[in-house]
C-alpha cells in the first residue's frame, strides 16, 4: 500500500512540475513573444499566462517582452472570441471566457447565451429521463420484494400501495417527457 501511495504522490508531483513548465528554455531565448501571445489568445488562454512564462524564463535570466506578448494576445483573442466559439462554450455548459470582454462586440456573448439555452434544455430533458429511470428502478425493486415469500400481509399491502404510486409516477413521467419533446422538437425517448 505504501508503494502505491508513493507512486501516486510521485505521479502527481511530476504532473504538477510538467504543468509549471509552460515554456522551454529555447522558447525563452528565442523570444517571439508576439507569436506566443497570439497563440495563447487564439486558444482563449488567460492573460496571466505571461506570468507563468516569466517564472520559467527568469531561470534563464530572460524577461518576456510584455508589450509584444499582449499585442499578439489581443490579435489572437479576436480569432477566439467569435460567435461560433461563444455558442460552442454555451452549448457545452462551459463558463464564458472572461478574456472576451476586452474584444469589440462580435457576437461572442450573444451566441454564448443562445448555446447556454440549448445546454439548459438538454440538462432539463436529461433530468426528466433520469427521474423516469429512477422510477423504473424503484418499481423493479418493489416487484422483487413482492416476490419474496417471507413478507407479512401488512408488508405486502404497503408494497402494493407503493407499486401503485410508482406506476402513477411512471405514467406522469412519460407524459411529461413526451410533452417536453414536443415543445422543444426533440427526438422521442425510447420507453
Amino acid at each position: 500500500m505504501k508503494h502505491i501511495i508513493l507512486a501516486a504522490t510521485l505521479l502527481i508531483g511530476a504532473t504538477s512540475l510538467a504543468s509549471c513548465a509552460t515554456i522551454s528554455e529555447d522558447e525563452c531565448l528565442a523570444g517571439g513573444w508576439e507569436e506566443i501571445g497570439f497563440r495563447d489568445g487564439e486558444r482563449g488562454k488567460s492573460r496571466s499566462k505571461l506570468a507563468d512564462y516569466a517564472k520559467t524564463c527568469i531561470k534563464y535570466n530572460i524577461s518576456p517582452d510584455r508589450q509584444s506578448y499582449f499585442k499578439g494576445f489581443e490579435q489572437g483573442l479576436l480569432r477566439y472570441c467569435t460567435y461560433d466559439k461563444g455558442f460552442s462554450n454555451g452549448q457545452f455548459g462551459n463558463e464564458p471566457n472572461a478574456e472576451c470582454q476586452s474584444v469589440p462586440d462580435n457576437g461572442y456573448y450573444a451566441a454564448y447565451d443562445e448555446g447556454r439555452i440549448i445546454w439548459s434544455i438538454n440538462q432539463e430533458y436529461q433530468d426528466l429521463i433520469n427521474r423516469y429511470e429512477n422510477t423504473i428502478d424503484a418499481l423493479v425493486e418493489v416487484n422483487r420484494k413482492l416476490a419474496e415469500d417471507e413478507l407479512s400481509a401488512d408488508q405486502r399491502k404497503r408494497l402494493r400501495k407503493k407499486r401503485l404510486r410508482l406506476e402513477d409516477r411512471r405514467e406522469d413521467d412519460r407524459i411529461e417527457i413526451r410533452a417536453f419533446e414536443r415543445i422543444h422538437g426533440l427526438s422521442k425517448y425510447d420507453f
